[in-house]
This record gives structure tokens, sequence and C-alpha cells, in this order.
């Protein structure tokens, strides 16, 4: 078992244990001597598979909702809160989330405001949440205006990754899961960059040797980043590349289009933008978009006729300053363009501009359906 434990500049503090049985007892003593209240929150998708069993070792409730982003919302809090209450969960309650980035999301967020707040732990079973959703503190909700729009900072007390879990997960899930792993990959070096672009066939092909030190990567590269701003407020910004267009991308096509498929096309775009800017050269502009491409070539792919909706998106971001879209733009791989800040306004006919371009040269796909 590896762990890597994260200092936060708040003084919080907690453990990411990887490993390769999450139905081992000795790690959840903590849990377990703490005579918590444990109720278990999953999918209908990772219930059967992996939340049942943890529950039946941890004599645990189990609260499960749908699956899907389109799911992740308040009124599906709500239920949850309604179900914690039934159970008669107190302030001695523990939550456990088991399953992707929604479930990490909106678990933590219950478990943020559940009787002004109780412990959680997450338990990651797709690659995207491993390497993202689990780690950092972010939780959130979103609303028909916007992805993530309602959330709380709530720093888990362990993050337990059980790395054979990601053998029930198809292609594309480790596709989503490599998007992230390329955006961390770009905001560190391009030592990082040229390593996952050698190995993206194995993680896209579920290939776990390949996979397991990737992860120990992606989480350091974030862990970095989020240690010095915990709250979002300056550096931490920097995690947000490719994702002002991805979440334009996801809401305008109602969640459709995978978190992480809209982020592959995100980096993409984005850097078209930086490089219109004449920020980002054209031989890292080349790399980063045969790398996503790489990705992309078995997902779809938003249109040009979907163009309008995602600006009109944009325009709702909860990272807008003065109701205007703000990016994370690269200056260079493993480098993030600053002016003051590490966010950037870009005016629509740039932004227009670089989606034309992506839709342009990826002409093959006629609609935002995946």
């Amino acid at each position: 078992m590896k762990t890597i434990t994260i200092n936060n500049k708040d003084n919080s503090k907690y453990d990411i244990c990887i490993n390769n049985n999450l139905l081992n007892k000795d790690l959840w003593q903590d849990e377990l001597s703490a005579n918590y209240n444990l109720v278990i929150i999953t999918d209908s998708n990772v219930a059967s598979l992996h939340a049942e069993k943890l529950a039946s070792l941890l004599q645990a409730e189990i609260i499960i909702i749908p699956a899907g982003e389109i799911h992740k919302t308040r009124t599906q809090k709500i239920y949850i809160e309604d179900r914690l209450q039934e159970l008669s969960a107190g302030r001695d309650t523990c939550i456990i989330a088991v399953g992707g980035g929604v479930i990490t999301d909106i678990a933590g967020f219950v478990a943020a405001t559940y009787c002004r707040g109780v412990p959680v732990v997450y338990c990651p079973t797709s690659l995207l949440a491993m390497v993202d959703a689990s780690i950092g503190g972010k939780t959130a909700v979103n609303t028909p205006y916007g992805k993530n729009m309602i959330g709380a900072f709530k720093t888990p007390c362990k993050v337990i990754i059980d790395l054979t879990t990601l053998k029930t997960l198809d292609k594309h899930n480790f596709i989503y899961g490599a998007a992230e792993m390329i955006k961390h990959a770009l905001l560190s070096s391009m030592q990082a960059t040229l390593d996952i672009n050698d190995q993206i066939d194995n993680v896209i092909n579920g290939d776990l040797t390949t996979i397991q030190p990737l992860i120990t990567t992606s989480i350091k590269i974030k862990q970095s980043i989020v240690t010095q701003d915990m709250h979002d407020t300056n550096i931490r910004q920097c995690l947000n590349l490719g994702h002002t267009i991805a979440h334009g991308i996801e809401a305008a096509s109602n969640y459709e289009i995978p978190h992480g498929s809209a982020v592959l096309q995100g980096l993409i775009v984005e850097s078209i933008i930086a490089n219109k800017l004449n920020i980002l050269c054209e031989q890292d502009l080349d790399l980063i978009t045969k790398l996503c491409l790489r990705c992309l070539k078995s997902c779809s792919c938003f249109a040009k006729k979907d163009i309008p909706n995602i600006i009109s998106k944009l325009h709702l971001d909860k990272k807008n300053i003065n109701k205007q879209p703000a990016f994370v733009l690269l200056e260079s791989i493993g480098k993030v363009y600053c002016n003051n800040t590490y966010t950037t306004l870009v005016d629509q006919q740039t932004i227009e501009y670089a989606l034309n371009t992506f839709a342009h040269n990826n002409n093959k796909q006629e609609t935002l359906v995946c």
C-alpha cells in the first residue's frame, strides 16, 4: 500500500491510501474505532459492484442515487439529506462516498452541510475521481444555470483508492480519467507531458501497471497546487485549465457529453485561444492537440451548430469576472500565463474563432450527443 499525506496551509490534513483491496478491514480501523454511524453514499452503477460489499463489511447503511452527471443536483442532495434524517443520522455520522466524481462531489457537499458538517471518506472508483475529483476538497452540485454552481469546500478525513475497482470500467472511462492526467501534466512540465504522451495508449487500454505510477504523479501535481491555495483564490485557479470551455460544452449538451471528453476538447480549444492571442507557440499547440485527439478518437465532440449554445453557457460560468468568461491559458507547456492573475479575460470573437477552428478540424462529428 502507498500512502500520500496531504498537508494544506489551513492546517487540514488527510491521507490518500493507494491499495488493491477496499475491503481490507485494517483500512477502516479509524472509522470503526471511533464508533461512527457509517453511511455509504453511492450510485446505481457502483452499488452492486463495490458499495454493497463494503456496507456489509462495515455494517453501514447505504444510500443509492441514480448514476450520471445529470443527477448531480440539489434535488438529489435533498433526497440524501432526507434519507440521513430517516436513518436518525446525527453528528456522529461519517459519510463514505463510493463512486466516481459525481458521488464524491455530492456526498462531499452533503458532508459539508449536514448537521453543519460531518466527516467524509472518499473511495473513488473511476480513474477521473482518483486523480481529480476526490483530491482537493471541492464539492458541488449542478444547476440549470451551470456546472458546480452551488457547493462548499470540504476536506475529507481520508481517501482510499482501490486500483482493482478500475477493472470494472469501460474504455471510455479510462479516456475521461486520462483527460485530467493530461491537464495535470500540462501544468507541471514538458517532461511530464511527454511521459503521458508516451503512455497514453496504455492508459486508454486500462493497463494498470502503467496507470498506477501515473495516478501517483497526477495526485502529487494536483496536491502541490492545492496545498498552496485551498480556497481557489490564487494559484489553484490554474487547475481550471481546459475547464471553462469544458463546462460550457457539458452544460450545452445537457451533460450527455461526459466531463472527461469535454475537458479534452476544452484543452484544445483553450490552447487555440492562447495561440491566437500570441501567448502559446505553434509547437506546443500542436503537441497538446495531437495528444488530446488521440484520446478523443472514439468520443463524440461538439459541432459548429452547437457553438452559440456553448457561448451562452460560458456567460453563466461561476469563474466569470465582471460577467465575462475567464480562462487559464498556457504560456508554454508547464507554465501558465499570468498577468497579475492566473486567469485571463478573452473577447467573444476569439472564443468563437477557437471553437470554430476545433469544429472545422474535427468535422467528422455532426452533433453534441455522445
